[in-house]
């Protein structure tokens, strides 16, 4: 429990939790806190059966940065980059659950 709470406020730190808001329309998950300025944009997609899903990412053209969060090891991954402007499909690099960050590569605003 301590440990998921720690993961929690990580994520919330690093994100601009004040702008998010639910959009579970933009990922097949179901499950998406975003914010989807053309500049600045930010996913936290979660994918509780693990395996491959897709995630709209038609708000924004840029650069956005991925990283991969496995809440049963608490580690995280980096993915690389991948560019917006459509719907891209993730598989996560480990089995189970699975958390998905995209940040514009310029930082959020």
């Amino acid at each position: 429990m301590r440990n998921n709470l720690g993961y929690t406020v990580s994520y919330a730190n690093k994100m601009d939790l004040a702008k998010m808001t639910p959009k579970g329309g933009l990922s097949s998950t179901g499950y998406c806190l975003a914010q989807t300025p053309s500049v600045g944009a930010e996913y936290l997609v979660y994918a509780p059966n693990g395996g491959s899903f897709t995630v709209n990412l038609s708000a924004t053209t840029r650069v956005l940065n991925v990283e991969w969060f496995d809440p049963s090891s608490g580690s995280t991954t980096s993915g690389g980059s991948v560019s917006g402007g459509s719907t891209q499909t993730f598989t996560p690099p480990f089995s189970g659950d699975a958390v998905l960050y995209l940040v514009d590569a310029a930082g959020h605003n």
